[in-house]
């Protein structure tokens, strides 16, 4: 996702320059836009880790937290843009802004559908998500399950590296960093080991883990 993320703001930056240069004097109104707008963004995604979200909204991110990414930060780009150059927008350009965030976002989100489908009928939650070790660097990338059998499964293309019950489960705690920011969630083990997962809802899994 987060590769994605980077491939995304890459593209709609790079339009947003090359339409601001063939505006003349006024592109510096919409590049200014577009770095507040990225310097912003970023942070309201961290954020969104601090939701404590149901888990069915949870298993249908894709069809609307992603496109609600998308409007929102084509909304803000839009509307700081029209702002700066005192500019009031008409009814067709606040459609074409909604409908074309909104469909980037809706796309943004099968997407990422596609990538976990094989995991969603046999289990409760499923994501994508890496694995982390003690310094919280990346060792893999793979796919995270909870099944009906209260079982935790990590999945690397297909192959399940590892299975935890729950019932081995000592503690589980959400890393925060800057009061703001949860980073990873960590599983503690009956036997002493850690395992430690960096996900976009943390507190979704440790809701439904630990209930």
């Amino acid at each position: 996702m987060k590769k994605t993320l980077k491939i995304s703001w890459l593209i709609i930056g790079t339009f947003a320059i090359i339409y601001s240069l063939k505006n003349d004097y006024k592109y510096i109104f919409t590049i200014l836009s577009a770095l507040i707008c990225f310097s912003i963004i970023p942070y309201i995604i961290l954020l969104k880790r601090n939701l404590k979200i149901s888990k069915f909204l949870f298993n249908i991110r894709f069809f609307w937290f992603y496109p609600l990414i998308t409007l929102f930060g084509v909304l803000i780009f839009s509307s700081l843009r029209f702002l700066l150059r005192d500019e009031n927008p008409n009814n067709k350009a606040i459609l074409i802004v909604f409908g074309t965030s909104l469909l980037i976002g809706i796309i943004w989100g099968i997407k990422e559908f596609l990538k976990i489908k094989s995991k969603k009928s046999e289990n409760e939650l499923y994501e994508s998500v890496d694995l982390v070790n003690s310094e919280y660097d990346t060792e893999m990338s793979g796919i995270l399950t909870l099944n009906k059998s209260n079982e935790i499964s990590f999945y690397e293309k297909n192959l399940e590296i590892f299975k935890i019950n729950t019932s081995d489960i000592k503690n589980l705690k959400v890393n925060i960093e800057n009061k703001f920011f949860p980073t990873h969630f960590l599983i503690e083990l009956n036997n002493g080991m850690t395992y430690g997962f960096g996900s976009e809802f943390p507190f979704v899994w440790k809701k439904e883990i630990l209930k």
